[in-house]
C-alpha cells in the first residue's frame, strides 16, 4: 500500500528534523563538522540515546570544543 507524501512530510515536520538539517547546517556553515542522529548509551541506565546534532571543532592548537544540541520545536 502507497503511502501518502503529504503523510510523510506532516510526520517529518512534526518530529523536528527540519529544525535539526538547519542547525547543522547552519553549525556547517559556521565551521563546524555537525553530526545528525549519533546514538550513544546512556552509562548510567545504559539504554542508546540519540544525540540530535553534534558539532566539534578544533579551537587552540589540540583543544576541541563540542557542541551537544537538542532540538525542540513548538507551534507556539
Amino acid at each position: 500500500m502507497p503511502i501518502d507524501p503529504r503523510t510523510v512530510l506532516g510526520w517529518l515536520r512534526e518530529a523536528g528534523y527540519p529544525l535539526e538539517y538547519e542547525t547543522a547546517r547552519q553549525l556547517g556553515g559556521a565551521g563546524f563538522i555537525a553530526e545528525q542522529g549519533r546514538h550513544v548509551v546512556d552509562p548510567i541506565k545504559g539504554k542508546s540515546r540519540e544525540i540530535d546534532v553534534l558539532a566539534r571543532v578544533g579551537i587552540a592548537g589540540e583543544t576541541t570544543m563540542f557542541l551537544v544540541v537538542e532540538c525542540k520545536t513548538s507551534k507556539d
